[in-house]
């Protein structure tokens, strides 16, 4: 028993048996993630269950930007009028498989491959907007700061950060 690496998403990969708790990211990964992975909207990584090949979990990138107005005053300075980022739209964990560490394995993936990217593509760091009060907090333990004047409650990890962080 185990957990696969992230993959790429596959036509083939049954996202039916997955369940997170939230609707919205069910909904999402069997509504859209591939769509999105067959036009380059987004990439969708997934982790399997190694005995069943159950979808146990999965992360979704894709580009982002941010206004330069939006950003903290030490920030902003020299940048253009939209920043670059890395976004993380989706990362969510089967009901059944918490508890294992895989939203930080996943998370790790998602800052490690936009560290890796960010070697070839400028992006100022990782934005996501979490779902709620419990993905805020969790994204807030591993570094992230809050967007002041963004509208949806953005949070952002600079890639400078990351750097720092052993990346």
């Amino acid at each position: 028993m185990g957990i696969t690496p992230p993959r790429p998403l596959q036509q083939g990969d049954d996202l039916t048996a997955f369940d997170c708790g939230q609707s919205s990211l069910n909904k999402w990964l069997q509504n859209h993630a591939w769509r999105n992975q067959q036009t380059g909207a987004s990439r969708t990584n997934v982790v399997c269950d190694n005995a069943s090949g159950q979808i146990v979990g999965y992360v979704s990138l894709s580009s982002g930007s941010i206004e330069r107005g939006a950003m903290k005053r030490g920030l902003r300075h020299g940048k253009p009028e939209i920043i670059p980022v890395t976004l993380l739209g989706q990362l969510a964990v089967d009901e059944n498989f918490v508890g294992q560490n895989l939203g930080e394995s996943l998370l790790y993936f998602a800052l490690k491959t936009a560290f890796n990217m960010s070697k070839h593509v400028g992006t100022l760091g990782v934005m996501t907007h979490p779902l709620n009060e419990n993905a805020r907090q969790f994204y807030l333990r591993y570094g992230f700061e809050e967007i002041p004047g963004d509208q949806r409650g953005a949070l952002l990890l600079r890639i400078k950060d990351i750097e720092a962080s052993g990346f």
